[in-house]
């Protein structure tokens, strides 16, 4: 068994797992931070071998009040950290193999009416707000694909946008009359300099934790954001155009393309977000009120 230790370990796993290319920066920042909770629970200093199954049961403690998605992301970096140890020799056996899967509740999608859009909108100090706001609800995007576009990834003549999204996936999306607007309005503000579209202070695209911190000061200042879990943020607004685009095509398949899931089975979760007009209809022109109760 090896004689490395939590904190070199999880250097190691971290340092491996990005000279393979199988993680970027941000991935291995957030590997760092929650392992770094593991190594803190059983102690840096401490040889590998101590990474038991008693170790794994006291970092459940440690993260059991963390939401079930939180701790679920570290869960899953926590198992993957301990098949590496077994995989390069470092532990005989994998410590979390019986460890109890975390089971998420089943939760709508927040998505925001026409009206707090509005407000929103009408909340926004500057057209960098006004953009970033806009362009996530006309495209559904994440607050790392905004951060990351760039003004040559704007094709005005075939009309589309290449987005680069987690894991640098690429896809191309329509530039619809409510981005191409928006782009445009931006741009009479920002100039049509080559770089990144929504730049920080040095030039560089917006950093993806400050453009969050950007909207929900946004989201304040319009009164719709009420507390730290409420699901008003930045990917509430991603969450409005997916809902939309499926109550308009009835296709969760066209939402998939647009939002860039991988998997099927992730869009599928707007399903659960009832067209609140056609439930209505079917629910309604109902009475049991003159029913009556046979009497034997």
């Amino acid at each position: 068994m090896s004689d490395l230790t939590v904190a070199e370990a999880v250097e190691g796993y971290v340092s491996d797992r990005l000279l393979r290319g199988e993680i970027g920066d941000n991935s291995a920042q957030q590997f760092r931070w929650r392992l770094g909770v593991l190594a803190r629970v059983v102690g840096p200093g401490q040889p590998v071998r101590a990474l038991d199954k008693r170790a794994v049961v006291a970092y459940q403690r440690e993260i059991g009040s963390a939401r079930p998605a939180s701790r679920r992301a570290l869960l899953s970096t926590l198992k993957q950290f301990m098949a590496w140890l077994v995989d390069e020799g470092h532990l005989d056996i994998d410590p979390t193999l019986r460890m109890a899967r975390v089971r998420e509740p089943r939760r709508i999608p927040r998505a925001l009416t026409g009206g707090e859009v509005g407000r929103l909108l009408a909340a926004c100090q500057d057209p960098r707000e006004t953009f970033s706001i806009k362009i996530m609800l006309a495209l559904g995007l994440r607050r790392i694909e905004v951060a990351r576009l760039e003004l040559g990834d704007i094709d005005w003549e075939r009309r589309t946008v290449q987005v680069q999204g987690k894991a640098d996936h690429e896809r191309v999306l329509p530039l619809v009359p409510d981005a191409e607007a928006a782009l445009e309005e931006f741009l009479a503000w920002r100039g049509h300099e080559p770089g990144a579209l929504v730049a920080g202070k040095d030039g560089d695209g917006l950093d993806v934790k400050y453009l969050g911190v950007l909207v929900n000061d946004v989201f304040r200042r319009a009164a719709l954001k009420k507390g730290r879990h409420d699901g008003i943020s930045a990917h509430a607004l991603r969450h409005t155009a997916a809902s939309d685009v499926l109550d308009r095509c009835g296709n969760v398949r066209t939402v998939q393309q647009m939002l860039g899931h991988a998997s099927l089975q992730t869009t599928q979760i707007y399903l659960r977000r009832a067209n609140l007009d056609q439930l209505r209809e079917a629910m309604g022109g109902r009475s049991y009120a003159g029913s009556e109760v046979p009497r034997g």
